[in-house]
């Protein structure tokens, strides 16, 4: 159980042993991860240089290379289904990503753009499959990453059947905050919490309501203490009440 005070990281732990523990299952330390890759596709792949707002590759793109940011910055971020922007993360060195198009030939779930003057190693989807195929480590860790995606879609999938906006909307935050926090992007997070950049028409369309229902849920959320709103705007206050809520731990629902 999460206690009110607790930092993401205990609420990265109990995420993982209580609310979604067949994502835990299935997980390796997400930080060890993709450093692990990282140093494997920056010692394998070739150098690219990236200018300021220089996109890597943009979402739907059916490029299959794995990368691994070597310097600068590298943001992620999805275009949510009222067309706007929604930052997922930062890659800094030296952090791989993009390996699950480059396994599946799917593609790509989110765009990869420079915010700094950066550098990329590009490794060839097909180079990268040969060594999968023949580096049992290797195989193992990306064979967790594709089970983590799995089953936080199912979960997904099936929150939206069974469990109230208010549910809905407390874990999509959750989400989000353990995906700014564990990238340490600095521009998401304050003294006075984790900010998250989404409105209340992307709350609804994430989540599979209406927009009064996200906006009912978002001012219960905002009465518990929970979060802070404004334009364009959601300030985590206390992910820790938020895990409860989102749980079904909390009195309050």
């Amino acid at each position: 159980m999460v206690t009110l005070g607790s930092s993401w990281g205990d609420v990265h732990d109990a995420h993982h042993t209580g609310w979604i523990h067949v994502v835990s299952a299935v997980l390796l330390p997400g930080a060890d991860h993709r450093r692990a890759l990282g140093a494997f596709v920056a010692e394998q792949g070739t150098l690219r240089e990236l200018a300021v707002g220089e996109t890597l590759f943009t979402e739907g793109d059916r490029s299959t290379a794995a990368f691994a940011c070597t310097e600068g910055r590298i943001n992620l971020f999805v275009t949510s289904p009222s067309g706007r922007e929604l930052i997922l993360g930062t890659k800094t060195p030296i952090q791989g990503f993009g390996e699950l198009s480059a396994i599946s030939g799917a593609p790509r779930t989110a765009t990869a753009v420079a915010m700094a003057p950066s550098t990329v190693t590009v490794m060839p989807g097909a180079d990268f499959l040969r060594y999968v195929e023949n580096d049992s480590t290797l195989a193992v860790t990306i064979l967790r990453e594709l089970a983590r995606h799995l089953a936080t879609a199912n979960l997904r999938l099936a929150a939206r059947s069974v469990d109230s906006t208010n549910k809905r909307v407390a874990q999509l935050l959750i989400d989000l905050g353990l995906k700014l926090d564990r990238h340490a992007d600095p521009e998401h997070r304050s003294a006075t919490g984790t900010q998250v950049a989404i409105t209340q028409d992307e709350v609804a369309a994430w989540v599979g309501s209406t927009r009064e229902a996200a906006a009912r849920s978002l001012a219960f959320l905002r009465e518990c203490g929970a979060v802070r709103t404004g334009r364009g705007r959601i300030t985590i206050l206390h992910p820790d009440l938020l895990m409860q809520l989102a749980s079904g731990e909390s009195a309050l629902f």
